[in-house]
C-alpha cells in the first residue's frame, strides 16, 4: 500500500483528559485545507470517555488521530461525489436528475441542499469535508473550486430563494434532500426561511410534461441530522414545531454503533414524532473501529492494517491489486456490533436505512474496509436479522449515484456503476 504522510501541525498536541472529560483541540486539528475542526460538547465528550476513550468507537468518530488524518492513500479526494460538478444553484447539488430514461421510464429527481455547514461535532470521515467545519470561516489554503459553500460558513435568503425557484421550474425534480452541515443548528432566521420555503413550495405546483398533469412544486422532504446523538441537549421544542406543517417528511438520523443511542439520544428522537406522518430512518457508515470492530491490540494502532491483496482482472481487461482482507478486523465481532445497533434501531421504532461504504476521502481511507470483505461482511449480518430490521442495504457510492452491494460480486476487481462506468477495488498494475 502506498502511502503518502502529510505533516500534522507541529503542535498539536495530546488530547487533554482530565477528571474523566476530553476536551476538543478545536482548529489546531483541522485538515490541511482548514476543515473538519475538531470540535464537540460536554455530552459527547463524556460519552467518548464512557465509551472506550479517544480509540473507542465514538472516540474514533471525532478525535483526530492524526496518523489515520494526514496519511493519504492514492484514491483519496476532497469532494468523492463530485458535487462541485453538480451544483445546479448555490447549495443546491442536481446529480440525480429526473426525466426520461434511454429505456422510456420515468425517473423521478431529487436535489440535495447544503444550507449550512455548521454541526454540533464534527465526523472524522465526513464525506463533506471539503467544506464543513472550517477553521475560522475560510480555509486555510486557496480553493480554486467554484462550490457556494467552499468559502462561506451558511447560505443567504437569496440563494435559498434560487432553490426554491429550481424546484418551481424544473418539471422532473420532486424530492429535496437537507444534508450536513446539520440543518437542525442553522442560524434561527435561516431555518425558519428554509421551512416557511418548503411549506410553500409544497402547496404550490407545475406542469410535469411526461405525466401530463399538474403536480407539486416538491413532494417529499429528508432532512439528515446527527443532533440528537452528538447533542440532544440542542434538539429545541421550537424548531419541531416549526417543521410540523411540513408533509411527507422523512428524518434521517446518522447513528453508526448502538452505544450512540443512549436514552438522552432516544429521547430527542422521540420529540420528533410529535410531527404528522413523519418517518424516522437511520443511516450508517461501514467504519474501521466503530462498527468494523478491531482485533485486541489494534484499537489504539488503528492506523495499521494488516491488508491482504488479490490480483484480479476487470471487464475493462486490466489487472487490478485489490485489497480483499483486513486481518485486523474482528469479523464475528463486527456482525455482532452491527446486528445490534439494527434491533436497537427498530426496538427504538426507527428504521434501518443505508448502510454506506466508506467514501474515499482523503481524510479518512483508514477507517475503511476493503470492499469485498465489507460485502461479505453485510451480507452475513443482513441475513440473519428479522424481516423488520433487515431493511438496512449497504451501498457503494462513487458520485454517479448509489449502487446495492447485494447486486455486487465480492471475489470481482470492482463494481459497474449506474452510468455504466467500471470503479475498480484497487490499483491498475501497469507492468
Amino acid at each position: 500500500m502506498v502511502v503518502t504522510e502529510v505533516s500534522p501541525p507541529q503542535n498539536l498536541p495530546e488530547s487533554r483528559i482530565e477528571n474523566g472529560q476530553i476536551w476538543p483541540r478545536g482548529a489546531i486539528a483541522a485538515t490541511e485545507h482548514g476543515t473538519l475542526i475538531e470540535h464537540f460538547g460536554k455530552y459527547l465528550g463524556e460519552l467518548i470517555m464512557d465509551t472506550g476513550g479517544p480509540y473507542g468507537p465514538i472516540g474514533v468518530q471525532y478525535v483526530i488521530n492524526p496518523l489515520i488524518r494526514f496519511v493519504h492513500i492514492p484514491g483519496g479526494v476532497r469532494d468523492p461525489l463530485h458535487e462541485s460538478e453538480h451544483e445546479v444553484t448555490p447549495g443546491l447539488v442536481y446529480n440525480y436528475q429526473g426525466g426520461v430514461n434511454p429505456d422510456g421510464t420515468y425517473q423521478y429527481g431529487r436535489g440535495l441542499a447544503t444550507i449550512t455547514t455548521y454541526c454540533a461535532a464534527y465526523c472524522s470521515f465526513c464525506t463533506r469535508g471539503d467544506v464543513v467545519g472550517k477553521a475560522r470561516g475560510k480555509y486555510l489554503v486557496d480553493d480554486d473550486r467554484p462550490r457556494t459553500l467552499a468559502t462561506k460558513n451558511q447560505l443567504t435568503f437569496a440563494e435559498v430563494d434560487q432553490i426554491f425557484e429550481f424546484y418551481r421550474t424544473e418539471p422532473w425534480i420532486d424530492e429535496i434532500i437537507i444534508s450536513g452541515g446539520d440543518f437542525m443548528l442553522a442560524q434561527q432566521e435561516l431555518f425558519e426561511y428554509v421551512v416557511n420555503g418548503l411549506v410553500r413550495l409544497q402547496d404550490e405546483t407545475k406542469y410535469n410534461p411526461y405525466l401530463q398533469k399538474i403536480v407539486p412544486a416538491l413532494s417529499i422532504i429528508r432532512i439528515g441530522t446527527r443532533l440528537p446523538l452528538q447533542n440532544p441537549n440542542l434538539v429545541e421544542d421550537e424548531r419541531i414545531e416549526m417543521l410540523k406543517p411540513l408533509h411527507n417528511l422523512n428524518l434521517m438520523f446518522h447513528g453508526n454503533n448502538s452505544a450512540e443511542l443512549t436514552q438522552k439520544a432516544l429521547s430527542a428522537i422521540d420529540k420528533f414524532r410529535d410531527i404528522r406522518g413523519v418517518t424516522l430512518y437511520s443511516q450508517s457508515v461501514l467504519l474501521r473501529g466503530v462498527n468494523a470492530l478491531l482485533k485486541p491490540g489494534y484499537e489504539q494502532n488503528i492506523h495499521e492494517q494488516e491488508l491482504e491483496y488479490e490480483v484480479r482482472q476487470g471487464p475493462d481487461g486490466n489487472k487490478y491489486r485489490v485489497p480483499v482482507t483486513d486481518h485486523s478486523i474482528d469479523e464475528t465481532a463486527t456482525v455482532q456490533t452491527l446486528m445490534n445497533m439494527y434491533h436497537a434501531l427498530k426496538v427504538n421504532g426507527i428504521v434501518p436505512y443505508y448502510l454506506f461504504q466508506n467514501d474515499a476521502v482523503q481524510w479518512a481511507q483508514l477507517l475503511t474496509v476493503p470492499p469485498p470483505q465489507a460485502i461479505r461482511l453485510t451480507n452475513r449480518i443482513l441475513s440473519r436479522l428479522s424481516g423488520l430490521a433487515n431493511k438496512a442495504e449497504f451501498v457503494f457510492d462513487n458520485g454517479n449515484g448509489k449502487v446495492h452491494a447485494k447486486m455486487l460480486d465480492p471475489d470481482a476487481a470492482g463494481y459497474t456503476d449506474w452510468r455504466g462506468n467500471f470503479v475498480p477495488w484497487g490499483e491498475l498494475i501497469t507492468e
